[in-house]
């Protein structure tokens, strides 16, 4: 399954913060590349780690309206490729 979950990301210093909204977590890389693989990364751990304990996963919202100094994007992210390439089995 593929989705794309917004994602905020702001400078701290030489990093780049990425927060996900949509499931309240965060990540950073040192350039914007890095971020949004960080991103996806974090997004595709977290929701195969809830999945895999039941719970239930928030649906990817709207984009939200950025702030001076964030920027504001879509991240795509691809479950069954990322179960392939983690969760060999």
């Amino acid at each position: 399954m593929k989705a794309e979950y917004p994602i905020i990301i702001t400078h701290q210093g030489e990093r780049l913060l990425v927060y996900v909204p949509d499931l309240d977590i965060y990540t950073q890389g040192r350039t914007m590349s890095e971020a949004m693989d960080m991103a996806r990364d974090a997004i595709c751990l977290w929701v195969t780690s809830e999945e895999e304990d039941g719970r239930e996963i928030a649906k990817p919202s709207a984009l939200p309206q950025a702030k001076d100094g964030e920027t504001v994007t879509f991240v795509e992210v691809d479950f069954e490729e990322y179960r392939k390439k983690y969760f060999k089995k």
